[in-house]
């Protein structure tokens, strides 16, 4: 154990309210800037140039650079613009999804995976889910952004589908606060996350709530062997454009297969995506920024 202090600065809050430290807006607080002066290690999400309001950087302190889905859609940002930002901060670099290790040269080591509070995600299922005795079968769908999640071509298929099986049953969560998402997500049988990059913290929190999820990662779709290699067998149903009807009809016949895949997500959350796991590996990141500096 060592002595440490960490705060989380956020510089916008949408509708979902996450919990957080601190938010700022443009004018930073001089309490604030103390704080980022005196700083030993600063993990900064997307790219460094999201911190143009804060001081410049000190040249002594560890840096790690952490990168998430949707850099993987920016066509206009490269690995070139990547290598850019190392070398501007001399930054060990991380993704937060295993199809995003090309930008952090490939290294499995990268991988920092999202950390998820597995036993209030079980209270909030427990303390929410309402008993079913109707026989429908719901499936959920959280988009934050409907363009990167499939949602029209998701919903096409869900409502040809329920011309086929009338107990099927939407739940379309949109504009709802992280509370109101997990009454929900509590109540879906099936979760369809998204079909571009892998899964997202809908997808993770499903699983961590033993729901059965569909994924994909078309943006990459050589990937699903490196998953399989990394984790072993694809925690959540794989799917892809011309498979995602498929998909989803087999989940809702058969019952044991949705009890299946919710079994082998929340086996894998548990294994890579606890806070104790991801704290052993954010230490020993630190402890390498510290170490390659400048």
């Amino acid at each position: 154990h060592t002595l440490h202090e960490s705060r989380a600065f956020i510089h916008s809050l949408n509708y979902i309210k996450y919990p957080t430290d601190v938010l700022y807006k443009k004018t930073l607080p001089k309490w604030i800037k103390n704080y980022w002066a005196s700083a030993n290690i600063l993990h900064c999400h997307i790219k460094w140039r999201v911190c143009k309001p804060w001081p410049p950087f000190r040249s002594d302190i560890g840096r790690v650079l952490h990168q998430h889905g949707r850099l993987g859609l920016n066509s206009t940002y490269t690995i070139q613009d990547v290598h850019r930002e190392d070398r501007r901060g001399h930054c060990i670099r991380v993704v937060s999804t295993i199809n995003l290790l090309s930008y952090a040269q490939d290294d499995p080591k990268r991988w920092f995976p999202t950390p998820v509070d597995m036993d209030y995600l079980q209270r909030a299922k427990r303390k929410h889910r309402h008993p079913q005795h109707d026989g429908k079968i719901r499936i959920m769908h959280s988009p934050t952004q409907r363009y990167l999640k499939h949602t029209d071509m998701f919903l096409k298929i869900f409502y040809k589908l329920k011309e086929k099986y009338k107990n099927i049953e939407l739940i379309l969560v949109e504009n709802k606060t992280y509370p109101e998402t997990q009454v929900a997500r509590a109540n879906a049988d099936i979760i369809f996350d998204q079909l571009l990059l892998q899964h997202g913290s809908n997808g993770l929190e499903g699983m961590a709530m033993e729901k059965p999820v569909v994924a994909g990662c078309i943006s990459n779709p050589l990937i699903k062997d490196k998953i399989e290699e990394m984790v072993g067998k694809i925690p959540f149903m794989y799917a892809n454009e011309e498979t995602l009807k498929d998909i989803l009809e087999q989940l809702i016949v058969d019952e044991s297969l949705r009890a299946e895949y919710g079994k082998i997500g929340y086996d894998y959350v548990k294994k890579f995506h606890t806070p104790p796991y991801v704290t052993d590996l954010a230490i020993k990141t630190y402890k390498e920024s510290l170490e390659v500096r400048k």
